[in-house]
């Protein structure tokens, strides 16, 4: 609300829940754990994360409204056949989905810009200026780097609080702008790409030329 200070905010017309392959019981992994496991389905997709006690993370990305959505799995048996019919293999080692559904909630994914990043001696960093969506996995580097970047200015200036904070924006606010950008993209890649044959063997190609 400040004269010359520009702020948007963008909202995927996605959202995600969080849910549960829980541990085996033996305490291992019940699928790969050296892996980042994605099933893509185009206009959605689950992803599985591992966690130290045997158990993953899985997030479920899909649109908040319309034919296949949040809004059209509004009870159980619907929220089983979508599993059974989309993800019947992950079904299998989610033997809590019910439960878990239920218990974590929908939740946004949302964009932030902003610039400059600083106003006479205040300054902000890390998702306050550049929130972005979780697909490229850099959300807290690139807070971590705000600051890095900060010292750095900092030093170069001698700790002319006036002359680095200025820098700061200047430097900053289209690296923020970047990663914004390569998060939304990632996000298309991972949902799409991945189960198109020929971007897979693009990547293959480009692996072996590396």
């Amino acid at each position: 609300k400040t004269s010359g200070f520009n702020y948007s905010q963008s909202y995927l017309e996605h959202g995600y829940k969080e849910l549960v392959i829980p541990p085996a019981k033996d305490g291992g992994w019940r699928i790969k754990k050296n892996a980042l496991h994605i099933w893509p389905r185009r206009s959605f997709m689950i992803i599985a994360l591992p966690n130290l006690d045997g158990s993953f993370t899985v997030t479920l990305f899909l649109a908040h409204k319309g034919p296949v959505s949040f809004e059209a799995l509004n009870t159980d048996e619907k929220v089983m056949t979508f599993f059974q019919k989309e993800f019947p293999d992950a079904l299998e080692v989610m033997p809590t989905l019910i439960k878990d559904w239920h218990e974590n909630p929908e939740a946004p994914l949302v964009t932030v810009r902003t610039s400059p990043w600083h106003r006479g001696r205040s300054v902000i960093m890390g998702d306050a200026a550049h929130a972005i969506v979780p697909f490229y996995g850099q959300g807290m580097n690139s807070g971590f780097e705000d600051c890095f970047e900060m010292n750095k200015i900092l030093d170069q200036t001698q700790d002319n609080w006036d002359q680095a904070l200025e820098l700061f924006s200047q430097q900053r606010v289209a690296n923020g702008h970047a990663i914004a950008d390569l998060a939304i993209q990632n996000f298309i890649e991972m949902r799409d790409s991945v189960a198109d044959e020929e971007f897979l063997r693009r990547k293959k190609i480009s692996k072996h030329l590396v």
